[in-house]
């Protein structure tokens, strides 16, 4: 009788084993996750992976320290801030995002535009995926890969810091400082410039290398264009995708931690050579005695986290800007030319 009942049992619950089998997979997993297995299984991706490796290390490795301009001890030897410290991935943080950001479209505007020129596009419009998966599943499939570059940079960062800490006696990196800045530059920039680069290129596919070249241009010029001056009317720097901007903004109260009560409001004057800044004393300090201050309090300044909730609520509408652009692109995506 306990066999028979077992059976019984076993027969009574197969269907519904049987129908989660037969459920089909969503749409959306399906498209991104063929994406991902076809860049993870392409060499150029991991060539990719190791040139950004590559670069952030040697980027890290030139920049732990970085001299602050302005400032010259006696015999040549210039006051420098560490480039594992919050005000130090201050500096570097705009300067990688700067080389990484002109990498994005090349990842991404392909993301549609690829079948059209290996001519699978119509092959794959013929098929029941929606339209809709298609062109999200192939963005999200470009950006997790672009995250994940952004990831490696962190980590390179992060990693380099504390080879330079436990081989060299550098400080420990702020950890804290560098997640932060992290966040606030290279995450909007990532959603911004991939979500404009792939949106381009879907909705025009067969110039998909013209809008490469545009977004780079135009994200160069950005990183050089409207800069603000230091001590100036910093709201436009909140708004920067490039962060460039961030740099100059956070100098500022750095420096005024920095110089309190050993020097005044710098003065310019010009030579031969060109313009020259002067820091005026503002005590009865010998140079050298100003110079062994600024070398005590640079330490604690430059690990002080900087202030970034300005930028938070401008850079989370950077990041809506790319996923709706991304949206856009997928309402007026056409799966076949010879239909309005």
């Amino acid at each position: 009788m306990a066999t028979q009942t077992e059976f019984n049992q076993a027969k009574n619950e197969a269907p519904e084993v049987t129908a989660s089998y037969d459920a089909s997979p969503h749409p959306l997993r399906v498209v991104a996750g063929w994406e991902l297995w076809r860049i993870a299984s392409s060499r150029s991706s991991w060539i990719a992976a190791s040139v950004v490796f590559i670069f952030v290390l040697l980027i890290t490795w030139t920049f732990k320290e970085i001299a602050i301009m302005g400032i010259m001890a006696p015999q040549e030897e210039r006051i420098s801030v560490h480039g594992s410290s919050a005000w130090g991935m201050a500096f570097t943080i705009p300067l990688v995002l700067l080389v990484f950001g002109l990498a994005i479209p090349f990842l991404s505007a392909e993301g549609v535009a690829r079948d059209f020129k290996q001519r699978t596009h119509e092959v794959l419009m013929s098929t029941p995926m929606p339209t809709w998966a298609y062109v999200w599943g192939r963005y999200m499939a470009t950006l997790a890969v672009c995250l994940a570059l952004a990831v490696l940079m962190l980590s390179v960062m992060l990693l380099a810091g504390v080879a330079l800490w436990a081989a060299m006696g550098e400080p420990f990196p702020n950890v804290g400082g560098t997640l932060a800045l992290w966040a606030v530059a290279v995450l909007p920039a990532t959603l911004l410039v991939s979500g404009i680069s792939f949106a381009l290129g879907t909705l025009l596919p067969r110039y998909s290398n013209f809008v490469k070249v545009f977004i780079v241009v135009a994200w160069f010029l950005a990183s050089y264009q409207g800069l603000p001056a230091r001590g100036g009317d910093p709201t436009s720097a909140y708004w920067d995708p490039t962060s460039r901007a961030l740099v100059s903004t956070l100098d500022a109260p750095y420096r005024q931690a920095l110089f309190k009560g050993i020097y005044v409001a710098p003065t310019r004057s010009s030579s031969a050579s060109g313009q020259q800044v002067i820091m005026v004393p503002a005590t009865q300090l010998t140079p050298a005695e100003q110079v062994q201050k600024l070398r005590e309090r640079m330490f604690s300044v430059e690990q002080v986290m900087p202030d970034l909730w300005p930028w938070v609520g401008p850079h989370v509408v950077l990041c809506s800007i790319g996923l709706v652009v991304v949206g856009f692109a997928a309402v007026r995506f056409r799966r076949f030319e010879s239909l309005l």
